[in-house]
């Protein structure tokens, strides 16, 4: 009796005799007791129990500082295979305990085996692909920058100036952009022009979300898993900026991203590697699992419980509420700046509108605000203008200047002469 997954090693390797490893495994387990000894060798994988004491606290620290320089590692021993000793098995079986994603044991397996022969794997590609046969050619992995438009159009802007930031950094990546059927022609040619490839989707509807809420298709982000023709991605939200050159980074495994608080990471920027399998899992998993915030960072947190820490000048957030003293700092060795607040497009940009409204005075800072103009004012003109001001936007910010003023606020933005030429009227309300 030939089973599906053996029928599909012998397809692709074009063996019939297979060396098997067992993980975990007492006894003959059902998925290879069909099997002779013609067809496989079984080979039980020694391994040394991580010590008790470990706790998955122990493992993923809550918050790490990363401007404290740390004496010493504070991470637990956590015993490794002998990979020697596996060098030349062809499938690794392992017996994986219904626990939760948090079970120090579960995650255990899963990474034990699966860590030491990715390594033993790049190691043989790279031996593979530094021959001089002619007839073994190295594969060069196919890697892109993608990010999702679901949005109404007025967020056209964004996607513009993230490519434009990305190509200006020289990066020789891919950039896709996912689109439904909201974005118009004309919108959908000058996102060509500013350097993506474009893909229509459909949108995916969050089923806990209410009809017409923001979060109802934030589940279309996960049609990034479906971008099979490539082997890695690194998604990033439309409202970032790059400032320098994030390629190196691809090199890094799925699913790696930088942190947002305690053991929660923004899926702001992440990196990915596509797989059908994958997106069907996650879809799946979208009927029982509720994010904690409503949205796709909370799903996502909820099923990759473990991921890789990427640091935060990958991901730096335009957020500084826990700046006591107001210095509204940011480290100048940033490589992307993730705008959160009023965006600088929904500002004049004579200085950052975050000052003027109560509501968004963790957000303010106008040497970022200006990087982000920097970057407009290197665009073409034909894509200028989707970055316009809407007669909305203007009120709106005419309205918070005069509450600013009544306020009567000590930094004083809201006294600055506007001099933006977007600006539609010339009189505050």
């Amino acid at each position: 009796m030939r089973l599906s997954w053996y029928k599909y090693l012998e397809n692709e390797t074009k063996n019939t005799r297979f060396k098997i490893g067992l993980l975990n495994v007492h006894g003959t387990p059902i998925e290879v007791k069909h099997l002779n000894d013609e067809e496989a060798e079984l080979v039980n994988v020694h391994f040394r129990r991580v010590n008790k004491s470990v706790t998955w606290k122990d493992l993923f620290p809550e918050w790490i500082d990363e401007n404290v320089p740390q004496k010493s590692s504070q991470c637990p021993e956590i015993p490794m295979p002998e990979l020697e000793d596996y060098v030349d098995l062809d499938v690794v079986l392992v017996r994986v305990p219904c626990a939760n994603a948090t079970d120090v044991f579960r995650f255990y397996l899963i990474h034990y085996i699966y860590l030491s022969l990715k390594i033993l794997g790049q190691e043989e590609w790279r031996k593979y692909a530094s021959s001089s046969t002619s007839n073994k050619i190295a594969h060069k992995p196919r890697e892109a920058y993608v990010t999702v438009l679901h949005s109404p159009e007025s967020y056209v802007c964004r996607a513009i100036s993230l490519a434009q930031s990305i190509i200006l950094c020289n990066s020789t990546k891919d950039l896709i952009l996912l689109v439904d059927n909201s974005i118009s022609q004309e919108a959908l040619h000058s996102l060509k022009v500013a350097g993506w490839k474009i893909k229509i989707i459909e949108r995916i509807r969050n089923p806990h979300a209410k009809r017409g809420t923001y979060n109802e298709s934030n589940c279309s982000k996960l049609r990034i898993w479906q971008l099979t023709e490539y082997d890695k991605l690194i998604f990033v939200d439309a409202d970032f900026l790059f400032f320098k050159n994030l390629d190196p980074f691809f090199m890094f495994p799925q699913l790696s991203t930088a942190g947002n608080c305690r053991h929660v990471f923004n899926s702001g920027i992440m990196i990915i590697e596509p797989s059908e399998c994958t997106f069907k899992t996650l879809m799946e998993k979208t009927l029982t699992i509720v994010s904690y915030n409503g949205g796709d960072q909370g799903f996502l947190n909820e099923v990759f419980s473990w991921w890789h820490r990427w640091p935060a000048k990958l991901n730096y957030l335009k957020n500084f509420q826990t700046d006591e003293n107001r210095t509204y700092e940011y480290p100048e060795d940033a490589y992307a700046m993730h705008y959160l607040g009023l965006k600088p497009w929904m500002c004049y940009k004579d200085y950052d509108c975050n000052w003027d409204a109560l509501e968004y005075r963790d957000f303010p800072n106008d040497l970022i605000h200006a990087k982000w103009w920097k970057v407009y004012d290197l665009m073409p003109k034909e894509l200028q203008k989707f970055c316009d001001l809407t007669p909305e936007m203007d009120t709106r910010i005419r309205l918070e200047r005069q509450k600013a003023k009544i306020a009567n606020f000590s930094d004083g933005h809201c006294k600055i002469q506007v001099k933006d030429p977007r600006r539609l009227s010339d009189s505050d309300i």
